[in-house]
């Protein structure tokens, strides 16, 4: 169902955030940066996630007032 596909991807989604910021520190041997490039990736996803959706609605909204 729905609500089990959101809650895993809500589970999953951290998790694999985590993992790549362990991976990129350990790459680079600097394991006190895990948090830092978790954070950072976390902040540009959300941001960009926020402007593409907001980008769409005031798409929408001009359309429907008429303008293009």
């Amino acid at each position: 169902s729905g609500g089990y596909l959101w809650s895993s991807l809500l589970a999953v989604y951290p998790a694999s955030i985590l993992f790549g910021a362990a991976h990129a520190a350990a790459a680079r041997d600097r394991w006190a940066a895990t948090g830092w490039i978790a954070g950072v990736f976390m902040t540009i996803h959300i941001t960009w996630s926020l402007a593409f959706w907001s980008s769409l609605a005031s798409a929408s909204i001009s359309r429907h007032e008429g303008r293009a």
